[in-house]
């Protein structure tokens, strides 16, 4: 029986969200419509994925800009000035309440509807304000808000958060009935794991998956002028200075069986900077790697075939990422089938055991009479 540990990468769907309706009231004292939102997506506090069932008790606050289009007319209007905003880096900041019910943070950030029908273009990103986001940076084309993130993701699976950017072009009382859309747009990629073994024979148990020389450090947003219309993209750059390692939060029940299952906690899941990377190279060792930035497994585990231990301590899986933006890849350990399970110098793990055979011919022999 060969032994030894490999990894399958599989790419998942990224998870769709449902939105809410919500509706901010005209001020019955004011003849002016208050500038109110709808949320179709949302982030969500730690690494969670955020899905329809949960994303009103996560979403907590978003910045929001708008703009008076390219081409705008009207009293009082300037093509492409800030119209929402106390400036091209702060935004108006909408408070959630968790039930889909969205205000303003404070009474003078309070925007209504201009008395003009020229259009507004709006961006925003969530969370409004996050220890990953070390600064925001803007520049303005076609009438339009290009928000942009400067971002770095911390090691604690704890304070990762599911930053995400939205943008609505075009936009007036009259066509939107008072209310905004805003279709939130993930920045990042979502990491998960699962494990199984090849065979009911082999056995494991894990006690940790470390993504090892990730990047951690760039920018997150509409990175790309948009066009006449105030359509943009959402985009990243990605610094290739700084590298972090991150270890995945592992579900209670860390036993491997044949049967694949999660290794990945509820609130497990990584979300990192979309990115490529170079995979660890066996031919050198992980102090090579972590000087080259090359990327890898650290798992930590105990495997078994039929009750003898094959390896008691920790396997280097060479791994290259190639992650884009609002995409949940989940990634399958395989224990005892394929190759890929090294020590820090790059040696095979567990080595199969392996033959080399060899036939000759067969040979005439006469085996002489036989009397009945």
């Amino acid at each position: 029986m060969r032994k030894y540990i490999f990894m399958a990468a599989m790419l998942a769907a990224s998870t769709a969200f449902v939105g809410c309706s919500n509706d901010e009231s005209e001020n019955p004292k004011d003849s002016k419509t208050p500038i109110s939102f709808n949320i179709t997506n949302h982030s969500g506090t730690r690494a969670t994925p955020t899905t329809s069932s949960n994303y009103l008790s996560r979403v907590s606050d978003f910045q929001v800009w708008g703009y008076f289009a390219s081409g705008a007319t009207g009293a009082g209007v300037t093509a492409g000035a800030r119209y929402i905003g106390s400036s091209d880096t702060n935004g108006a900041t909408i408070n959630g309440d968790g039930s889909g019910n969205w205000s303003y943070a404070t009474a003078s950030e309070m925007a209504f509807w201009p008395p003009t029908t020229a259009p507004l273009n709006f961006q925003a990103i969530t969370p409004a304000s996050d220890a990953s986001i070390t600064s925001i940076s803007n520049t303005l084309s076609n009438g339009l808000a290009h928000v942009v993130a400067n971002v770095t993701i911390p090691t604690a699976n704890s304070a990762q958060r599911d930053i995400m950017f939205a943008t609505t072009p075009g936009v007036t009382k009259s066509t939107s009935s008072g209310k905004v859309n805003l279709a939130f747009k993930h920045a990042l990629a979502q990491i998960l794991f699962n494990a199984k073994t090849a065979n009911s024979a082999i056995t494991a148990e894990i006690s940790e998956i470390t993504l090892c020389n990730i990047l951690n450090t760039g920018q997150v947003g509409f990175l790309a002028a948009g066009d006449a219309a105030g359509v943009v993209n959402l985009g990243f750059s990605t610094s290739t200075s700084t590298v972090a390692s991150y270890s995945v939060g592992l579900a209670s029940d860390k036993a491997v069986t044949s049967t694949a299952k999660s290794m990945t906690a509820s609130d497990g899941a990584l979300i990192l900077l979309p990115q490529t990377t170079t995979a660890w190279s066996t031919s050198s060792s992980i102090t090579t790697a972590n000087t080259n930035q090359q990327t890898y497994i650290k798992v930590g585990c105990k495997v078994y075939d039929n009750g003898v231990t094959l390896v008691d301590g920790y396997i280097y899986i060479p791994f290259k990422a190639d992650w884009v933006q609002g995409k949940k890849y989940t990634y399958t350990l395989v224990f005892g089938s394929g190759s890929g399970g090294y020590d820090e110098n790059g040696n095979p793990q567990i080595v199969p055991i392996s033959f080399s055979i060899s036939s000759a011919d067969w040979t005439a022999v006469d085996g002489g009479s036989i009397n009945a």
